[in-house]
């Protein structure tokens, strides 16, 4: 990461809100909580501007599945918080998003494309929950981590509330594999009323941005 998170969130908070992920000790007496969102507006993920691919990308790199970038994206987050004290490893973790279809690409993090085979836009996509957020893929089995940190990336998918719902329906399948807790962008444990809050949220967007192309 080009620069620390700590320094870019100083210069960015007078336009808008930065969700990052958690610090890097795994320790849970030392390790901080990650910050959370607003529970009454999404997050955006402002550290996403500072990782890049080590390739170019080509004219048509959503084809391929690159992330929004921009002031105007707003960013929905589940977490996945492991129940064992020594949270979840990189094999189990390598393994489990795979299964689920996900596949590693942009910004070191895991995502969902809408079509197979890792191809066309993101869906959403899956960090580390500690510092720096990205996944290394070729030492991922010493990997120990306290939690993944799922997202929504909007707007990007053709249809924003069945990726949102796509993305829902992978975290319990993760959780219930990986032994782990489903928390909202809070921090709190999901409910029936935090989720359609979420969906609301989405729908509106839709709505804002539907207003602007026409």
């Amino acid at each position: 990461v080009a620069e620390s998170l700590a320094e870019q969130q100083a210069e960015t908070a007078s336009r808008r809100r930065t969700v990052k992920p958690a610090p890097e000790a795994a320790d849970p007496e030392t390790a901080e909580e990650a910050p959370t969102a607003d529970a009454n507006a999404s997050g955006t993920v402002d550290w996403l501007d500072t990782l890049e691919p080590e390739e170019s990308l080509e004219p048509d790199a959503p084809e391929h599945g690159r992330l929004p970038r921009g002031a105007n994206t707003h960013v929905f987050i589940l977490y996945v918080v492991a129940q064992a004290e020594e949270g979840f490893s990189g094999t189990d973790i390598l393994e489990t998003l795979l299964a689920c279809d996900l596949r590693f690409g942009d910004m070191d993090f895991f995502h969902r494309h809408e079509r197979a085979s890792g191809r066309g836009p993101i869906e959403f996509s899956v960090a580390n929950m500690m510092k720096p957020g990205v996944f290394d893929i070729d030492n991922m089995e010493p990997l120990q981590t306290r939690g993944l940190m799922f997202f929504v990336t909007l707007p990007g998918p053709a249809d924003m509330l069945k990726a949102f719902d796509y993305m829902y329906e992978t975290v319990k399948v993760v959780a219930k594999s990986l032994g782990g807790d489903i928390q909202d962008e809070t921090r709190s444990v999901i409910t029936r009323q935090s989720l359609e809050h979420m969906r609301q949220q989405i729908r509106d967007l839709e709505r804002r941005l539907l207003v602007r192309r026409n």
